[in-house]
């Protein structure tokens, strides 16, 4: 049999591209999932060389390699050929090569890359100080830091010292733009025979924002022990919210109606202890509240200021009538007898005011003998208490 014979033949203008991998072999798992790209600098160097950067993804690791400006990904320059045999014809074909010693890209590069792109002069300078500085540039540049720090505080609390002043002249002018006959009570029936024909839960919220609550309140409705246990342990709910989580109605209509009620317990109650420089947000309610039940607690609780920027302030006044409806609401649910203890720790109110504040809606305060708590209990004939008349003083 006679030998088989090869044409060579060498193809010039043609390189190759051959990649190694610097930190050991890849598996064949893992070559199936690599990329590979080979990025070409159109126009050719002074040497007659054309700039490339090869690029090696997986899920896990990213590899990198060029051919200028990278000693640890450097290429090898040296005369390489790659050779290819055609089957069909019998001729063999030599290409230039390079080979690519490719290197895994740290995140941790790319991060201090951009950082440094980012920098100013001043700010490398400094790092190249704290780096490579003699002793005396080293405590030059500490004093040049603490006096920046110094100038940041002191700007950061000129600003906040403006913002409070500016924050209690819009609350001081709004309190004295309410009103006059705003009350801190919501409607009531004097002439109510019965306990529950004192305060009524429309006046409270009407039904368009209540059936606007059951997709917010559905936890409620579907709500078991194990998972009020899990939220009294992550303080996910008030404790005022919680404890009455146990007493839902099992028919489906009633529980419908407390769930979205205490729903709109746990609104009120966290527009309560919202600050003022929370308030002074563009929109200071959350945004997974219904819109309907924002706009009712912002027109009714909270008052619009004058100001370019038309900041909401909750004043002492309307934050009475916000209390006010805290408690009504509680009584309504409660049967008319609701326990003050939780709510004095949930809203953080001292006992002598929480207690002169349930008086004024008409209810008795009695002391519980056996827990030392006090409970408010709504009576009829609705009885208000009488303003203290003023003590003359003598001259």
């Amino acid at each position: 049999m006679s030998p088989e014979t090869l044409s060579v033949q060498k193809v010039t203008g043609v390189t190759a591209p051959l990649v190694c991998f610097a930190n050991g072999s890849i598996s064949e798992a893992c070559k199936k999932q690599l990329r590979v790209s080979v990025y070409e600098e159109s126009k050719q160097t002074l040497k007659g060389r054309k700039r490339k950067i090869v690029m090696a993804e997986s899920q896990r690791q990213t590899y990198k390699a060029s051919n200028f400006d990278n000693v640890d990904s450097k290429c090898d320059d040296t005369d390489l050929y790659l050779a290819e045999v055609n089957k069909e014809t019998g001729e063999m074909s030599f290409y230039s090569a390079e080979v690519f010693h490719l290197m895994p890209v740290r995140e941790e590069s790319i991060l201090e890359q951009s950082l440094k792109s980012s920098m100013s002069y001043q700010e490398k300078t400094d790092l190249l100080t704290e780096s490579f500085g003699s002793g005396k540039q080293k405590k030059a540049l500490a004093r040049r830091q603490q006096i920046r720090l110094k100038d940041s505080v002191i700007k950061s609390a000129i600003s906040s010292v403006v913002d409070s002043a500016v924050a209690a002249q819009e609350l001081s002018s709004s309190s004295s733009a309410l009103p006059a006959t705003t009350s801190a009570i919501p409607p009531y029936n004097i002439d109510a025979r019965t306990p529950a024909e004192v305060y009524k839960l429309d006046d409270i919220i009407g039904q368009a924002e209540l059936q606007s609550l059951r997709n917010v309140a559905e936890v409620f409705f579907q709500c078991n022990s194990q998972i009020v246990a899990e939220w009294q342990t992550n303080n996910t709910y008030f404790s005022s919210v919680l404890s009455r989580l146990s007493n839902l109605p099992f028919n489906e209509t009633a529980r419908w109606e407390s769930a979205c009620c205490l729903m709109y317990l746990q609104f009120m109650m966290t527009l309560f202890q919202m600050k003022a420089a929370q308030m002074q947000k563009k929109d200071p309610l959350p945004a997974d509240w219904p819109d309907l039940v924002t706009n009712l607690m912002l027109n009714r609780f909270t008052f619009k200021s004058d100001t370019a920027k038309s900041r909401r302030c909750l004043p002492a006044r309307l934050k009475d009538l916000l209390l006010s409806h805290i408690l009504v609401l509680c009584l309504i649910l409660d049967r008319f007898t609701t326990d003050l203890e939780l709510l004095q720790v949930d809203l953080k109110i001292g006992p002598n005011k929480l207690q002169t504040h349930v008086k004024s809606l008409g209810c008795k305060v009695k002391k519980e003998a056996s827990s030392g708590s006090f409970t408010a209990i709504l009576t009829v004939p609705l009885v208000f208490p009488e303003a203290k008349k003023s003590k003359k003083v003598r001259l």
